[in-house]
């Protein structure tokens, strides 16, 4: 039986996640996350989406997808949500404290984020310290 779930190579992971392929290919498939090879297509393996996907929220350390991407969240909902992966309340405290968490929005007078811009933020945060602490950013 075939499926017909999407598949991709690793050069379209990398243009996906805007990445590049030495990262993909040296870094993340080599992470105890990374899903098995769905086939072949030419030369290249393919893997389904939605594994990749499973995949990387591990490798960035987020937690378990839930609700909408666009639930919007007060910081003491970002915080226990992110809390559920990698990161520490310390960790969002200080990113919080150091600016490097960007604004959010003003929502009936309280500061909100969409789940989606929480994950964003995480990631870009993550990436532009070179992955200190996770050799595979």
């Amino acid at each position: 039986m075939v499926e017909d779930r999407p598949t991709e190579t690793l050069q379209q992971i990398a243009d996906r996640y805007k990445t590049t392929l030495n990262m993909v290919r040296r870094k993340w498939s080599h992470h105890a996350a990374w899903p098995r090879p769905a086939g072949k297509e030419g030369q290249a393996f393919i893997y389904y989406s939605d594994e990749v996907d499973e995949a990387t929220r591990v490798i960035f350390g987020l937690p378990p997808e839930e609700g909408s991407p666009d639930d919007l969240l007060t910081w003491e909902g970002v915080c226990a949500y992110l809390t559920k992966g990698t990161v520490t309340a310390e960790q969002m405290y200080h990113r919080r404290w150091k600016g490097t968490w960007p604004r959010g929005r003003v929502v009936d007078g309280v500061e909100r984020w969409t789940r989606e811009e929480a994950e964003a933020a995480h990631v870009a945060i993550v990436r532009s310290r070179g992955g200190r602490g996770n050799p595979l950013l």
